[in-house]
């Protein structure tokens, strides 16, 4: 089967910041989590490239179409020093122990050296090899990679398990009332507890609901304290109802309050007080599921 090579701007790519790296036990919750945080909750047809930086502590995700390989792939049978950056027209990518380690999009007009310098600041490397790849470099490694053998493992995540425990009941519950038909029409004196049944599996699938939103309010309000984590906010108060979260924060400046507002797709602001050189925002956050 013919493989194709998925272009850099078709390729999704967030960027997690954490305190260490995840247990890989822990690992595809923790990416589920994390894309939902992030609007993304679609998996089908996807898989997912996955670099833990350590000099950042930071793990960058790339979401690709799952018939496809990703265009930083094709330098892999490439030969290299053990630390390379390959530069391409509107990106880069760092090979770290000859595999993907980094990648960056290029705005147009960066030099070699303006990447040279930006990889010692941010990652910390001094020595590593150069390669610039022109448009007919790249076309010509795209082809090459149809015969190439790609060691390097995908991730792939299963869709809401939530949706299919809901299926999985709903089925059970079909199952059950026509056992419940048969019974009835053999012996009418199993009515009660048949009946009985029938209402635990329904307060179950009630429960399973229940757990779903409890969930989905949790990664909201985990994602909130992260932020307030990482523009040093202080979270005064912060209550849910309704569907919406109310949320009082204070800073000594005032952009912060609007950085911390603008990570949410849908927000209002009661009211924003200046007290004593302190900034205190009062407003309504509107999850969108």
């Amino acid at each position: 089967m013919e493989i194709k090579v998925e272009s850099f701007n078709k390729i999704e790519i967030i960027y997690i910041t954490v305190e260490e790296k995840i247990n890989k036990n822990n690992l595809k919750n923790f990416l589920k989590t994390n894309l939902e945080l992030n609007n993304i909750y679609s998996y089908k047809n996807k898989k997912i490239h996955l670099s833990y930086i350590y000099e950042l502590k930071e793990y960058q995700v790339s979401i690709i179409d799952i018939s496809c390989i990703p265009i930083f792939y094709i330098f892999i049978n490439i030969k290299m020093d053990s630390t390379t950056v390959f530069i391409c027209d509107d990106f880069f990518v760092l090979y770290k122990d000859y595999q993907p380690y980094y990648i960056k999009k290029l705005d147009d007009h960066v030099s070699k050296q303006d990447i040279k310098t930006y990889i010692q600041s941010k990652l910390n490397l001094e020595i590593f090899q150069i390669k610039e790849i022109s448009k007919e470099q790249l076309n010509t490694y795209i082809e090459n990679s149809q015969t190439n053998n790609y060691k390097y493992k995908f991730i792939y995540l299963d869709t809401n398990k939530s949706f299919i425990y809901y299926c999985l009941y709903v089925i059970l519950i079909f199952s059950c009332f026509m056992y419940f038909f048969d019974t009835i029409t053999n012996n009418k004196a199993q009515d009660n507890n048949n009946l009985q049944i029938e209402k635990e599996l329904l307060n179950k699938l009630a429960n399973i609901k229940k757990e779903k939103q409890f969930t989905y309010v949790s990664q909201i309000l985990l994602y909130i304290f992260e932020k307030e984590k990482q523009l040093h906010i202080d979270i005064q108060s912060i209550s849910y109802n309704n569907e919406k979260i109310n949320i009082i924060v204070s800073s000594n400046k005032k952009d912060k309050l609007f950085d911390f507002l603008s990570s949410f797709n849908s927000t209002h602001i009661n009211n924003i007080n200046d007290e004593k050189n302190k900034y205190i925002l009062n407003a309504t956050i509107i999850p969108i599921k």
